[in-house]
């Protein structure tokens, strides 16, 4: 973190479905984040993300199978899953099915199809990604 930089802290949880997809369609300037049936445990989220306005770090986990659309904007973002079955359509013949443990850059445009199990991935991001989330507010 550069001296002087704002750091970003962001932990938000919860366990209404509106409110898990109006956090991801801010975090990934989407209006298309939709969430399927619940775990058998019942439906949570969390996003958590910590740096400042050039770098952040974060993890997210839904208790759910999701899918949408997602913007990276011409941020970098570099994703990775901890289990199996996320997938990244990026207009290729081939989707990009994510290993565990194996890091992928999304493509810096719009227009990302996801599809994920419910299952923790990773997300390192460069710039805007948490600044979109927070919006400014204390984290807490």
């Amino acid at each position: 973190m550069q001296p002087g930089a704002t750091p970003i802290h962001v932990d938000r949880r919860g366990s209404l479905v509106d409110d898990a997809v109006a956090l991801y369609e801010r975090a990934y300037d989407s209006d298309d984040i939709h969430v399927g049936a619940a775990a058998p445990d019942g439906f949570s989220f969390r996003f958590r993300a910590v740096g400042d306005r050039d770098v952040t770090t974060g993890s997210s986990a839904v208790a759910a199978r999701r899918w949408g659309t997602v913007s990276a904007r011409g941020d970098y973002v570099l994703v990775w899953a901890t289990s199996p079955g996320m997938t990244i359509d990026t207009g290729s013949r081939d989707p990009v099915q994510l290993l565990p443990g194996v890091p992928v850059m999304y493509p810096p445009r719009p227009g990302l199809r996801l599809r994920r199990p419910p299952l923790r991935p990773a997300l390192g991001a460069l710039r805007r990604l948490v600044p979109r989330v927070d919006r400014g507010r204390e984290a807490g």
